[in-house]
């Protein structure tokens, strides 16, 4: 899993900061390339190399969550188990459900942040099911 690095809560910020107006794209800006990056960034992994290696688009990202069993058992398979949601703290991962399905977003600590068409959003943390921690 690493460890955070010292200044995570910074690094966090920053890459919100950075990221606030990039537009979803599959495989490179998707609900699975953004926490990887966010967990990359604040622990020193290489989970976007890998992520990105396994799909570039969305049927590319259909077939690998299908192969996996499931939405949930494939991000298992990189972040472990998952904890309910009044478990997660900021930085952690969550699975957010919205009007087009579940995805995942991370938690600032008051907001899920996910994700959108133009840019990040920041959605309250009732649409959290249970999360990933980081």
């Amino acid at each position: 899993m690493g460890h955070r690095v010292e200044n995570w809560p910074t690094v966090l910020a920053d890459l919100v900061q950075e990221n606030r107006d990039r537009a979803f794209e599959w495989g490179s800006f998707d609900c699975c390339i953004w926490p990887a990056m966010v967990k990359d960034a604040m622990t020193g992994s290489n989970l976007v190399e890998q992520m990105a290696a396994l799909y570039s688009d969305r049927a590319g990202a259909d077939k690998l969550i299908e192969d996996a069993g499931g939405f949930e058992e494939l991000i298992s398979q990189h972040l472990g188990e998952p904890v309910s949601a009044k478990l997660i703290g900021r930085g952690d991962v969550a699975l957010i459900e919205h009007k087009n399905g579940k995805s995942l977003a991370i938690f600032d600590g008051q907001y899920a942040i996910a994700t959108g068409k133009n840019g990040l959003k920041m959605l309250k943390r009732s649409v959290i099911l249970k999360g990933w921690k980081i």
